[in-house]
């Protein structure tokens, strides 16, 4: 089940914060993402790339957040980071929302989630 949030959300109070429409590349794909004005839908990306993720790490200054993510392997005690998403301060707000909800709704499914420090004892 999906959680979502997007920029519509908030389009009300940070109009100055929303663009249009964003060109993101990388390396394998080139997607066109535009933001839809009818509330509620959502086009799938051709090529959207996931990665398991272990490790994270979020900094921020004044103006954005940064989040990255990556592989931590402890056999060979490595950190490979491969993603970083920068975002506002609003929009950083609005995504730890979005996990703490789904985080809820897992819970309600499935039971309550064991801390990872207690796997780890």
């Amino acid at each position: 089940m999906w959680v979502t949030r997007h920029g519509s959300d908030l389009a009300r109070i940070l109009p100055h914060v929303l663009p249009a429409q964003r060109v993101y590349r990388s390396s394998s794909v080139l997607a066109r993402c535009s933001m839809s004005e009818e509330p509620g839908r959502e086009e799938e990306v051709e090529g959207l790339e996931g990665r398991y993720a272990n490790y994270f790490r979020v900094g921020h200054n004044a103006f954005e957040f940064l989040l990255d993510f990556g592989q931590f392997y402890s056999e060979r005690n490595q950190l490979l980071l491969h993603t970083r998403v920068v975002t506002t301060p609003a929009y950083a707000k609005v995504l730890s929302a979005t996990i703490l909800e789904s985080l809820d709704r897992y819970e309600q499914s499935y039971g309550p989630i064991p801390r990872a420090d207690d796997d780890m004892a």
